[in-house]
This record gives C-alpha cells, structure tokens and sequence, in this order.
C-alpha cells in the first residue's frame, strides 16, 4: 500500500482543502502528496496521525518502500551495483 492509497483511507469524506486546513500544510502539497509527486516525511506523518489517526511509522515505511524502489530502479539504469 503506498503513503497515498493509507491517507486517502483515512480521509473517508475529508476533501483535500479540508486535510490541509487541519494539519497545516497547503491543498498544493495534499495534492501533490496524493498523486505521488512528493513523499511524505516525518513532519506531515506526525500531522497526519492527529488528525487522521492513522500510523505515523506506516506512512513513513510505506513511502521508504517506494523511495527503494526508486533507487534500485536508478542503480540499475546507471549499471551501478
């Protein structure tokens, strides 16, 4: 599961404008977190768990699992071992 498809979970009715507001970080970063344009970290994980309840240490492990992927992709695109 990635950090998006967990949030959006969580959200249920919640819209995007309504995330940022409570936790304070702007629709243009919900939005870009929820496409998959930028990951999650720490700060918006611990925000995200006040208001959303939902596990700060899943979201970061679910968006190390993709940042992963993305570096072996790399790696192997170069011919780096």
């Amino acid at each position: 599961m990635t950090p998006a498809q967990i949030i959006r979970n969580a959200m249920r009715d919640m819209s995007q404008v309504e995330l940022a507001r409570r936790s304070g970080f702007t629709p243009k970063h919900i939005c870009e977190v929820l496409s998959g344009a930028a990951p999650v970290r720490w700060r918006l994980a611990l925000a995200l768990e006040y208001v959303l309840k939902v596990s700060p240490n899943a979201l970061i492990r679910a968006q190390t699992a993709i940042d992963l992927r993305k570096a072996r992709r790399a790696r192997r695109q170069y011919g780096e071992k």
